[in-house]
């Protein structure tokens, strides 16, 4: 579409009544007894492409139920944009003729072009002068003013054109919004519908919208409406800025037209849903939104209902909803499951209900797409809502196996990552000498202090002899490599004169203190119980050295003892 630059200005007569008789030289008087708004201008050709002369038209409609007899009714051109009845204006009387409720009538200089009616050529001279750059023009009834429409940045043969879904209204027609280019020629070079409805639309202005043809009031959404009912933080079958996605279920009929959404309800919205047409979704709809609208990159999700732009976090993540400043939902979560969304229970559809943690659970059955686990546009599967000390073990409620203090021995840091942040590349590592679960783990820097806590309502077992890697970041090419992760934490390790534990419902499984860590390399316990820096194992990129998921090599018999 053509780029218009449009400015509106309305101005009602300050005197005088409908159908009072105020003669202008040489122009019959006005008997039509309008008030103002009963014609709205809708189109104008200012600047035509070729002859000008004969190619300059204004359009107006009748907006009202009657026929108008426009017998005395004045067009009035003006080149300000500041006055309308200076020195330089131009009248025009239309004469003989009739507009009928809710037709069109372009006004011009005559031109075979264009379904017009010639103007009787009175005092003040044609209007077949209309400015080029900025001017306005008018519509008066004795000195009633109807209509008044200025204008500004004409580009050469598009004429200016309220749009097809505006209301024909002389206040609405004010605002520049309303106005846009048109899409079709009515002659070589010049685009316009003169004579016609108007062929273009607008983005969506002032809360209307355009259904089946008709502009209505947006019907905007309000807390309760909508509802975030899953989430798709981290997949596994692509990666995320392809295969993140989120849920959101309609509890009314509403329309999406100026919904925001993103991350931080204080920072300016990271999504904003535009356009003409009502974008209405009905109650009982699921809505997916999603980072990449193509199945057959995405993972698989289809159909995708809207896109957006913004990344999902995987260990804390905050998502919002919202119409203007209102924020309609938002949830929050830690630790996202890999390659499974984050599901509401659908017993519990509620804007304050999703705000607990329990009435979430990740989605292990519904496959979709490409392997990735959720119910993208369909409803979700029930949650089996976690009871304290039990997990879900394949669908059958178990009670947690918690390891005991000789089983858990923390066996490699690595505190001060190089090529990556320390928030991102920072890892440890735990050996789990017994079967166990890492539900309700607890990690810390200080003893009695806890930092981390595994959550999770299905049980995350660990076989005997497994080395478990917590890090700050799940994403491989985000955390510098790490072949595999366990499970997230979400607090610094100290680079010197640090310490570190690990726990299980207050109890202190291990520990340790340490005064310094080098950079690059982790720091590692060999199974003789010496601890020094692993500088001779690279993994990821290779800029960083240490075993991860692994078992550790050998120290100098120089190295401290733990």
């Amino acid at each position: 579409m053509r780029s218009l630059t449009l400015s509106i200005v309305l101005q009602l007569a300050a005197s005088g009544s409908a159908g009072c008789s105020l003669a202008l030289p040489g122009i019959e008087p006005c008997e039509a007894r309008l008030l103002p708004g009963d014609l709205v201008i809708t189109e104008l050709m200012a600047n035509p492409h070729g002859d000008e002369s004969a190619g300059e038209w204004v359009e107006f409609a009748n907006a009202t139920a009657r026929t108008i007899e426009l017998a005395g009714v004045v067009l009035l051109a003006e080149p300000s944009a500041d006055r309308l009845d200076g020195p330089d204006a131009r009248r025009h009387a239309i004469s003989g003729r009739v507009i009928e409720p809710g037709a069109y009538l372009a006004v011009g200089p005559g031109s075979s072009d264009i379904a017009s009616t010639e103007l009787d050529n009175g005092p003040g001279g044609d209007v077949d002068h209309l400015a080029d750059s900025a001017g306005q023009v008018a519509i008066k009834c004795d000195v009633i003013e109807i209509d008044r429409v200025a204008y500004a940045g004409v580009q050469e043969g598009v004429a200016l054109s309220l749009g097809a879904t505006i209301a024909l209204d002389h206040e609405v027609n004010d605002q520049p919004s309303s106005w846009c280019a048109p899409a079709g020629q009515y002659s070589a070079g010049n685009f316009g519908t003169p004579g016609r409805a108007n062929d273009c639309v607008t983005a969506a202005s002032d809360g209307m919208c355009e259904d089946s043809g008709t502009a209505r009031p947006v019907q905007t959404a309000v807390p309760g409406d909508l509802v975030i009912t899953e989430v798709m933080a981290n997949p596994v079958a692509v990666g995320d800025p392809d295969g993140e996605w989120f849920e959101v279920y309609a509890s009314r009929d509403v329309d999406l037209n100026g919904l925001v959404a993103g991350r931080d309800p204080a920072s300016a919205p990271e999504l904003t849903l535009e356009g003409a047409a009502c974008l209405r979704v009905v109650a009982g709809t699921h809505i997916v939104f999603a980072r990449n609208g193509n199945s057959a990159t995405n993972g698989g999700i289809s159909p995708v209902d809207h896109e957006f732009g913004f990344s999902l976090g995987n260990s804390r993540g905050d998502l919002y909803i919202g119409a203007g400043d209102t924020v309609i939902d938002r949830v929050f979560w830690s630790n996202a499951p890999d390659g499974a969304s984050a599901a509401l229970d659908p017993d519990l559809i509620d804007p304050k209900a999703n705000d607990a943690s329990e009435s979430w659970c990740a989605d292990t059955e519904n496959h979709y797409g490409q392997g990735d686990f959720g119910t993208p546009g369909r409803p979700n599967g029930q949650c089996v809502i976690a009871v304290p000390g039990m997990c879900d073990d394949g669908g059958v409620m178990r009670a947690i196996r918690s390891p005991g203090p000789d089983q858990v021995t923390i066996t490699e840091y690595m505190a001060n990552p190089e090529t990556i942040a320390d928030s991102n590349g920072e890892w440890i590592e735990v050996y789990f000498a017994a079967a166990a679960d890492l539900n309700g783990l607890e990690l810390g820097r200080e003893p009695g202090s806890v930092l981390t806590t595994v959550q999770a309502s299905e049980c995350r077992s660990i076989s005997a002899g497994t080395h478990v890697v917590f890090a700050r970041v799940i994403e491989s090419e985000k955390n510098g490599g790490l072949p595999a992760v366990d499970a997230l934490f979400d607090f610094g390790l100290v680079n010197a004169s640090g310490s570190l534990f690990v726990g299980v419902a207050g109890e202190i499984l291990d520990s340790l203190q340490y005064t310094g860590s080098s950079a690059g390399a982790a720091a590692s316990l060999d199974h003789n119980g010496r601890w020094c820096a692993n500088h001779q194992d690279p993994y990821g990129s290779g800029t960083n050295t240490g075993t991860p998921g692994a078992a550790n090599p050998l120290c100098p018999s120089s190295a401290t003892r733990k």
